[in-house]
């Protein structure tokens, strides 16, 4: 009876490396979630330490716009770039 070798590699090993193309996008991704995510932590983080969270203009509700949606978005990117399609 013939039988067929069982393949003993790991899951992790069988995917294949990233191209320049979503090493890329990956980059991209991931610089938009630094500056954008890590800005609206520290201005979070001050309004924090102030104890106010309602100024004239800044409240917690118009930094998670300006600076969740585009974390939200370079998140979706570096996502695609490097999990979406690989195996």
């Amino acid at each position: 009876m013939d039988e067929v070798p069982e393949n003993k590699s790991s899951p992790g090993q069988d995917k294949p490396k990233l191209t320049v193309v979503r090493w890329i996008f990956a980059v991209v991704g991931a610089l938009i979630m630094v500056f954008c995510g890590g800005c609206s932590l520290l201005i979070l983080g001050d309004l924090a330490s102030r104890g106010r969270w309602s100024d004239n203009y800044v409240s917690v509700e118009i930094v998670l716009l300006i600076g969740g949606v585009p974390f939200l978005v370079g998140l979706l990117i570096w996502w695609l770039a490097v999990k979406v399609g690989r195996g």
